[in-house]
């Protein structure tokens, strides 16, 4: 079988790995946009929904209060997507090279984000508010994404969210919104920035 490849010098070989390294840290580095965008969502519409919540509960208006709480949550997360889908235009239109890790990462969040769907849907079936579910997953694939890329804040911010799912747990309805705020802004938010800015 005839050698098709090229053996390289070392010092090809060495540009060659400080390529693949530039590549690493510039990708992830952009990746703190979603961290970003999504925290701050998040963040958003939980604060936003709590107060809908103390308005509606001091006006005694209990019939408004699932229809506005999925308006808020609705129109947080259509103007999350509407945003994310505009970023992803714009980086597909700049072809950025996506590595295996790349696209395990992103399957990992698209996984998480129906496995969070499906967790809202049962407790809501349940009459239960979703907090501590949802901020235990959240904190495991936050986790996993701070584990491969090897950036400690993102794993912290893992470990955070863990804290306050168990914290949630044993704060009454409306103030685990709060929590979940105050978690997001810690476990992404926070991180996210770090990300953006790290070398």
């Amino acid at each position: 079988m005839e050698e098709t490849s090229k053996i390289l010098s070392p010092e090809d070989s060495l540009k060659l790995i400080e390529k693949f390294i530039s590549n690493y840290h510039k990708n992830y580095r952009s990746d703190s946009y979603y961290f970003l965008l999504w925290g701050w969502v998040i963040a958003l519409a939980s604060v936003s929904h709590f107060v809908i919540l103390r308005v509606l509960l001091t006006l005694e208006k209990y019939d408004l209060i699932n229809l506005l709480s999925a308006a808020n949550w609705g129109l947080f997360i259509i103007l999350g997507y509407i945003i994310l889908f505009t970023h992803i235009r714009r980086r597909s239109i700049n072809n950025i090279i996506r590595s295996h890790l790349d696209k395990f990462i992103t399957t990992l969040w698209q996984t998480t984000g129906w496995t969070l769907l499906l967790i809202v849907l049962i407790s809501l079936k349940l009459g239960e508010y979703p907090t501590p579910f949802v901020l235990s997953i959240v904190g495991l694939a936050t986790f996993i994404n701070g584990r491969i890329i090897q950036f400690n804040p993102l794993k912290w911010g893992g470990i955070i969210f863990f804290v306050f799912a168990i914290l949630s747990a044993f704060v009454i309805n409306e103030y685990q919104l709060l929590v979940n705020a105050v978690a997001i802004i810690l476990g992404y938010i926070i991180p996210g920035y770090m990300l953006r800015n790290s070398k």
